[in-house]
């Protein structure tokens, strides 16, 4: 008997039956361990199984129904380059509807999280193609209206944050940043009660500072105060414009910003008055400094930033010669901290405003603990010269004289970090010297001075 082409024998038609039977059972049993593995909680073999399935029977009638249950499970997992994998396929044969979107922000989140914002932002753009209008969209019918809006408003938040993340070719740096505050701004515009529209304001006032658009990111950061007083962003919108323009060199604003910060003082931390405090007596502007550190000094616990604040408050008071202020901040530094890291900072200013309140004695004392304690060469001969010149306004005129001798005979003036204050010592020397009429000492001195120092004082 002949078959014809396409025709089986009846055992070829019973292998073929039999062979379609087993593979049915294999798939079937494979089906049944992954959710049996997924009853047990053991994801790694729930997705060892879909994978197989997903491998060996890509023609199934379950399979886009497997492969979605793989992208789905490696996406919970955070096993993101795995949900790619399955996202991909699974996103192509799905028909338009509200999973299928929901799959494709899945997709794009994936990137994100991989920090691939390139395709991340690829995703989101097509995301928005499909959920933005709504004439006639199979993505938003009545009963996914709800969830459609909130991928929207996710993606279009994210939208910005990717043109954000992304380092394109400079000649392109202006065009990232105007689609950037662009996304913002569409965000923004249609969902201005998000919990996340102050953080997308809150990201285009960076933007516009990063761009050198001052007057602009003040107006933005100012917005952001306002409209969003209660939120994390809002209440620390001026703290982020102070600091952020004192990075910029732009400290105009940043003091003004400051102003508007000290106005709604408790909506900022003791820690953060601390940094704007540093960055302030950084930039030498001593006043800003001296109200940031006042708000820290009673109000931190930490011990740390407390012997910071208590040493810029007194530092900042001392720059702005407001003498009798900065010695308690000073003392009291001492007094908490007696092993304090700026310890002989805080003796030298101590000293000296000590001295300029005319309580001598006390200005003395504070310099012999960095005699006592110190064997640092440049602090010694430093507490040397402060000691001679409040000998001097004491009236001890040899005490000073044997000060600054000191220094003058004993310092090494071809050491750059001693030099100066050697020449100051030597000249210092030579006046009071013949002031006591120690001649034979001022001529050594004298002669000390043109050896040493190629300039001479007027």
């Amino acid at each position: 008997m002949r078959y014809r082409p396409g025709n089986l024998c009846p055992f070829c038609r019973h292998l073929s039956h039999a062979t379609g039977f087993l593979l049915a059972r294999h798939f079937q049993s494979l089906n049944a361990l992954a959710s049996l593995s997924a009853k047990q909680g053991n994801k790694e073999k729930e997705l060892n199984y879909l994978d197989r399935i997903i491998e060996r029977y890509p023609g199934d009638k379950y399979y886009v129904k497997t492969i979605s249950k793989t992208a789905w499970t490696y996406y919970k997992e955070r096993n993101y380059s795995k949900a790619l994998k399955s996202f991909v396929p699974y996103i192509e044969m799905e028909q338009p509807s509200l999973i299928r979107a929901k799959a494709q922000y899945s997709l794009a989140d994936s990137y994100y999280k991989l920090k691939q914002h390139r395709e991340s932002l690829v995703e989101f753009k097509k995301l928005l193609s499909w959920i933005r209008k709504k004439e006639n969209s199979p993505y938003r019918t009545g009963k996914s209206e709800k969830e459609v809006l909130s991928l929207l408003e996710k993606a279009m938040f994210f939208l910005g944050v990717c043109y954000s993340q992304i380092t394109p070719p400079e000649e392109k740096v202006p065009v990232y940043c105007e689609q950037d505050i662009k996304a913002y701004d569409f965000f923004v515009d249609h969902f201005s009660q998000s919990a996340l529209a102050p953080k997308a304001i809150r990201r285009k006032g960076a933007i516009q500072l990063a761009k050198g658009d001052f007057e602009t990111a003040a107006a933005t950061f100012n917005t952001l105060a306002q409209t969003h007083p209660d939120s994390k962003e809002g209440k620390n919108s001026f703290y982020f414009l102070v600091s952020s323009a004192i990075e910029v060199k732009q400290f105009d604003l940043a003091r003004t910003s400051f102003t508007s910060m000290l106005q709604n003082a408790t909506s900022y931390t003791p820690l953060q008055f601390a940094k704007i405090g540093q960055l302030m007596l950084n930039a030498a502007f001593y006043t800003e400094a001296e109200q940031a550190f006042s708000k820290v000094v009673d109000h931190i616990e930490n011990p740390d930033v407390l012997q910071i604040a208590l040493f810029s408050l007194g530092k900042s008071r001392y720059e702005l010669k407001e003498y009798e202020q900065a010695i308690l901040p000073l003392e009291e530094l001492l007094e908490k901290f007696p092993n304090a890291a700026k310890f002989y900072d805080t003796k030298f200013i101590l000293a000296t405003v000590y001295r300029e309140t005319e309580q001598h004695n006390k200005a003395i004392t504070a310099l012999s603990d960095i005699f006592r304690y110190s064997s640092d060469k440049v602090l010694i001969n430093q507490a040397s010269y402060d000691l001679g010149t409040i000998q001097q306004l004491q009236g001890d005129l040899s005490g000073a004289l044997a000060s600054f001798m000191r220094v003058a005979l004993l310092a090494d003036p071809a050491d750059p970090n001693l030099r100066d204050l050697v020449e100051q010592c030597v000249w210092s020397a030579i006046q009071l010297a013949e002031e006591l009429g120690k001649y034979q000492d001022a001529v050594d001195l004298c002669d000390q001075y043109i050896k040493d120092f190629s300039e001479n004082r007027d």
